[in-house]
Formats: structure tokens, C-alpha cells, sequence
């Protein structure tokens, strides 16, 4: 939901994001019966999982552009020749063993933006709807991932963070602004008279990649069937590649563990950075100019970030604007001051296993530019392509009692 003022769009908008889908809340686990294997090919998918094993450990600590790129051809031939191990390998069901689903709930992701004389406008959140899937693996069309075969990347397409591809199983993982389209998006934003009804009655189920294309904007999309129920699949339509998630059989493999003295500052810059990077590449696709990071723009966004950790709202108990009264109080904003305006995004971002630091502030960005669909009205896509900011802080905070990062973004121009 969203009010509009002459000049002040303001809206909240609940995001999930283990790719750029934002999560928040702690992660539910959901029981799957699993299916005990012979020893038909056994010794074979053991050997071959080791090796992928060790291949994507060689890609997370190798530099080279060349060498990643060789390794990650060298991973996907290995994960063909494992699936169709599994394939032909005799199974029986066993009653006594089961192995985890990941099923999250979701947290939020939010965007404001104003001139200098706005006042603050309404916001709205939505949870998530509970599943009542019947899980048994060899109804679906595809195997889960293993948690072993779950690792950071270091590098990525952000379109397809997880390199999924045609005949993989998925989450759809998305907020309460998802859209699923009827035919491939051929613009960017997508044509909303496009959108199927309901959508969120996919939302956090189980899906299976028929088809992946780019659209002539180069966003990445795939044509998915909702595989939750095996005895009533439903082809559902085209939704954002990187709203896909593997469908991990371990959710604990999706899931970074901190250490004692929680992240580094080193790993928040990455993320920061991550973050930057993103804005200023959407913005430099539609010919806009890159935003400069100001100082105290971040100083601002840092208090921002900490901030929402415990209060994900831009606005304080009085309806006020947080932030326009931090750049006010700062001497930044106002009559003969450094701005004139200003816009807000902020979200959180799970401590995702299969994500490098700098990804998940990549994908934190990525998610809100192109995936910002429903009744967001792509509201944190404005302010990342708004052509009158100029200045961008950042802030990031990890909360390790969540295991998240809390992201602040804080856009910034003159008239």
C-alpha cells in the first residue's frame, strides 16, 4: 500500500531475500521422509560427490578468473554425471529417517522517498502462508541438493546467483509484492496487466525450472511449475530467476554460521561494498550516472542500520521521518543546505551459506531493482533510478541473534 503526496511517495513493503529475497524471523524446518538408497552406484555418487567436494572448495579460495571459470564447468559436468547416478540407482522407502526442508518466514524489505517539506506516509507488512506439502522425493522430477554441494560463491551472474538450470527443483522465496507473469516480461519494470492473479498462493513452495530465458533488458526469468502437491502440478508462469532458490534436502546447509565474536568488520564491508555496487551498476544500465557514497551520508545510514534492528520502520512512534530528522539534525538537509531531498530503502538479508558477503549486498539491491513488483509499485526501484539523487550513504549491521544483515539505504540530492 502506499499514499502519494505532491511530492512524497512512501511505502513499506515485506521482502524476503536468500538471493535477493530478504529473509527475517528464524527459519522453520519442515520434516521429509527420506528415501534410503541401495548399493546399486552407491560407491560411484560417493565418489563423485567428493569430488565435487573438493572442486568447490578449489573455486571458493581460487583468484583466478580463468581457473573459477574452468571449476565451475568442471562442478556442472560433475552434478550431471551425480544425477543421473541417482537416477539409475534402486531405492526403498524407509520409515525411520528424514532429512529437512527450509521453509522461512519472511522479514521486510522497505523503501521511502521525499523532498525536504514531505510528511511521512503509511506502510503495510504481510506473513507468510504456512505449507501443507506431503513431501516424498521421488514424486517431485528432481533431486534436492545436498548440503554438501552447497558453498560460497565468490563469483556470480546476479541474474542466476545459484547457477540453477532447466530440470532443477526451487523455493520460490519472494515477499508479499510477488509477481508471476503469463508470458516472458519483455519490458523492465515487466506490464503488470501481465501478472497472474494470486500469486502469493506460490509463494514458499516447491517448484521446478521448465524453461530460462533473458528478456530483451537482459533480466533473467524461468518459466516454473509448483510441484508442492506431486499428484496436482500446476504450471504457474514466469517469474525472476533470482527469486529461485535450490531446493536444499539440509537447511542448515543453507545457513552461514557465525563465530564467536560474530562478523568481521572486514565481511560488513563486503557486504557494503556489495550493495554500492549494485545501485551504481542498475543505475549505470539505464544511463544514469553512478551515485557517490558521502561520509556522512554513511555516518547517518550506519545509525540507520542499527536502528532497524530492532525498529524496521522509517518512521518513529510519532509517524515522524526517522531519517529526515538524522539529515536535519546532521546540518544536511533543509533551506540552503547540502540536500533538498532524500530517499530511504531498508532491508534484511539472511547470513545465506551458499553466498560470499559481498553477494548478499549485491543481491540485497539486486532483488529490490528488479523483483520489486505487486503492490510495492516498484517503490525501492525509484529511488535507486532516481535520476535526482546524486549522493548515496550506506550502513550495514549484523544482529547475530537473527543471523541477518540489516541494510540502510540512504539516497540523497539537490535541485
Amino acid at each position: 500500500m502506499q499514499n502519494q503526496h505532491p511530492k512524497l511517495i512512501k511505502l513499506t513493503v515485506v521482502g524476503i531475500s536468500l538471493m535477493g529475497l530478504s529473509i527475517a524471523a528464524p527459519l522453520l524446518v519442515e520434516s521429509l521422509p527420506v528415501v534410503a538408497s541401495s548399493t546399486v552406484n552407491s560407491n560411484q555418487i560417493k565418489k563423485i560427490t567428493a569430488n565435487i567436494n573438493r572442486k568447490q572448495l578449489e573455486l571458493a579460495k581460487t583468484k583466478n578468473q580463468a581457473a573459477q571459470q574452468k571449476l565451475k564447468q568442471q562442478i556442472k559436468r560433475l552434478k550431471k554425471q551425480l544425477n543421473k547416478a541417482k537416477a539409475l540407482q534402486k531405492t526403498i522407502p524407509t520409515s525411520d529417517a528424514s532429512v529437512t526442508i527450509i521453509k522461512p518466514t519472511p522479514s521486510s524489505a522497505s523503501s521511502a522517498a521525499a523532498t525536504a517539506s514531505s510528511s511521512p506516509a503509511s506502510s503495510s507488512t504481510s506473513a507468510a502462508p504456512e505449507s501443507t506439502a506431503n513431501y516424498d522425493r521421488l514424486a517431485y522430477g528432481f533431486n534436492f541438493v545436498s548440503g554438501n554441494e552447497v558453498s560460497p560463491q565468490t563469483n556470480f551472474a546476479p541474474g542466476n546467483p545459484d547457477q540453477l538450470e532447466v530440470g532443477d527443483g526451487a523455493w520460490l522465496f519472494s515477499d508479499n509484492n510477488l509477481a508471476i507473469y503469463k508470458n516472458l516480461p519483455a519490458g523492465d519494470p515487466p506490464n503488470s496487466s501481465d501478472e497472474i492473479s494470486s500469486p502469493q498462493q506460490f509463494n514458499f513452495k516447491l517448484m521446478l525450472i521448465n524453461a530460462i530465458q533473458t528478456n530483451a533488458n537482459g533480466i533473467e526469468y524461468a518459466h516454473v511449475t509448483n510441484v508442492s502437491d506431486p499428484n496436482n502440478k500446476i504450471e504457474v508462469g514466469w517469474v525472476i530467476l533470482s527469486q529461485l532458490k535450490p531446493a536444499t534436502s539440509n537447511a542448515n546447509a543453507l545457513i552461514r554460521t557465525a563465530g564467536a565474536n560474530g562478523v568481521s568488520d572486514a565481511e560488513i564491508n563486503d557486504v557494503k561494498q556489495g550493495a554500492l555496487d549494485s545501485v551504481n551498476a542498475a543505475r549505470t544500465k539505464v544511463g544514469l550516472p553512478k551515485l557517490v557514497e558521502d561520509p556522512q551520508l554513511s555516518t547517518i545510514a550506519k545509525i540507520r542500520s542499527n536502528d532497524i534492528v530492532t525498529n524496521f520502520s522509517h518512521d518513529d512512534a510519532n509517524n515522524n521521518s526517522i531519517i529526515e530528522q538524522d539529515l536535519t539534525n546532521f546540518g544536511l538537509l533543509g533551506n540552503n543546505q547540502k540536500y533538498d531531498r532524500y530517499g530511504e530503502n531498508i532491508s534484511t538479508d539472511l547470513n545465506a551459506s551458499d553466498f560470499s558477503y559481498y553477494m548478499i549486498g549485491y543481491q540485497s539491491n539486486y532483488s529490490m531493482t528488479y523483483a520489486d513488483a505487486g503492490q510495492s509499485n516498484w517503490g525501492h526501484r525509484a529511488n535507486v533510478l532516481n535520476g535526482e539523487f546524486t549522493n548515496i550513504g550506506i550502513g550495514v549491521t549484523y544482529d547475530q541473534k537473527s543471523n541477518q544483515f540489516y541494510t540502510a539505504y540512504e539516497f540523497t540530492g539537490m535541485n
